[in-house]
């Protein structure tokens, strides 16, 4: 997490107050259609962006969503919390505080452009920094996409949730062939991501100079997890990806496995995470062989996986 004195070096190497800064703020709890797409906006207000996380359970919002249900604040450190926002190709910064601490640091980041969301619960933090800003802008909200909307909603079944007017950004997937550029793909459903998908993305996307995701699409995705998944439409899952630093362009599919995408854009190395099942890569494996690709494997995570995260949040 950043200190008083990386905020100042930071202020000072883009450019100091003559260079336009957005910062917002929240909770992050989860990658959810309302903080990606609050992010997505607030980069359009300045050249650089900010985000400052409410810290753990003892913050004002932490208070204010727990009002909503026992279960609508799960258990993410701040520690993975960071991690997490420092994935979106959109944050500069990321930091958190204590709201007895936020003038001192706050006053490190001015001029900045406060960006917020007036239906947004927000704690001591927020507040502290809308009253230091320079500027405000007051963004749209996404209808039922704050998170305790999004765990009443999977709670009760209501999935894939409903999220109007979003619409996922456009990448075209890169050549390679003719370029000499390494291509790597990666596969599966990416319903709500965690840090386990973060940090698997970004050790296959080392792994050459282009990532593309390829994706299960709703029913695919529902044929292979049962008839409650996914929790987040295509079209968002899409934009979530797209959001992240490592992913160069992502490709939907409707069948039960990637194969033919796979053919299609001929990747030099296909990635599988931890998770996989041993017997569905050997078509894959073969398939691959037909051009010289290979097949490479990264370990998830221990104990995060979409289904334990749903599992926590649904308990009684």
């Amino acid at each position: 997490m950043s200190t008083l004195k990386d905020l100042r070096a930071w202020r000072k190497a883009i450019g100091g107050g003559a260079e336009r800064v957005a910062v917002i703020g929240g909770t992050f709890h989860m990658l959810q259609p309302g903080n990606i797409t609050a992010v997505r906006l607030a980069k359009r207000y300045a050249g650089h962006l900010c985000v400052i996380l409410e810290p753990d359970c003892s913050s004002g919002a932490a208070k204010a969503h727990a009002a909503h249900g026992p279960n609508d604040r799960p258990a993410v450190s701040l520690s993975e919390r960071l991690e997490m926002v420092s994935h979106l190709k959109d944050v500069d910064l990321v930091t958190s505080c204590r709201p007895t601490l936020a003038k001192a640091r706050l006053e490190c980041l001015r001029p900045y452009t406060w960006v917020y969301c007036k239906k947004q619960i927000d704690g001591k933090l927020a507040a502290r920094a809308g009253e230091l800003a320079d500027c405000r802008v007051s963004i749209p909200s996404i209808p039922g996409c704050f998170t305790p909307e999004i765990l009443a909603a999977i709670r009760k079944g209501r999935t894939p949730i409903h999220i109007p007017g979003l619409a996922p950004g456009k990448r075209p997937v890169p050549a390679h062939r003719s370029s000499g550029r390494i291509l790597v793909t990666a596969n599966g459903c990416f319903d709500v991501l965690h840090i386990g998908h973060l940090r698997f993305l970004s050790q296959a996307r080392a792994m050459g100079d282009e990532l593309v995701v390829l994706i299960n699409n709703d029913a695919s995705v529902r044929r292979y997890k049962g008839a409650t998944r996914p929790i987040f439409p295509l079209k968002f899952r899409k934009t979530a990806l797209l959001a992240l630093r490592s992913v160069s362009a992502v490709r939907s599919f409707h069948e039960d496995n990637p194969l033919r995408l796979i053919a299609q854009l001929e990747p030099n190395t296909h990635v599988k995470g931890g998770s996989y099942d041993p017997t569905r890569v050997d078509g894959e494996r073969e398939l691959l062989k037909r051009w010289g690709g290979s097949l490479a494997f990264c370990p998830m995570v221990k104990g995060r996986s979409t289904s334990a995260y749903l599992q926590k949040v649904t308990a009684p």
